[in-house]
């Protein structure tokens, strides 16, 4: 385990959408089963995700990568992405990087 850092994810399925709810650091270490995990979640989502950032605590340039592949993916299908409850530390970071706009961040 890589320096104490710690993340979960839970998904919940809302009619055709599928909310996954993200807790703590989403850096390299929780990207190596983060990225597979979106991927099936990619495959089985009918028409939305939705990311609730509302417990993440840091996020690096590999988090920001999944969450990216995982938007490109449903745009390919004609689907929908977004952020709701984005934490202060994601905000900053996801403004930063200039995707805030892209994928559709609310912190309410």
């Amino acid at each position: 385990m890589m320096s104490g850092s710690y993340y979960q994810m839970k998904v919940l399925r809302e009619s055709s959408a599928c909310r996954v709810c993200l807790e703590g650091d989403i850096d390299y270490a929780a990207s190596i089963d983060l990225s597979p995990e979106l991927e099936e979640i990619v495959d089985e989502c009918e028409t939305e995700l939705v990311f609730d950032l509302s417990e993440v605590t840091l996020i690096d340039s590999e988090g920001i990568k999944a969450l990216m592949a995982a938007y490109s993916a449903m745009q390919a299908k004609g689907k929908r992405v977004r952020v709701v409850n984005c934490s202060q530390p994601a905000l900053r970071v996801l403004q930063l990087v200039g995707v805030d706009d892209m994928l559709g961040v609310s912190t309410g």
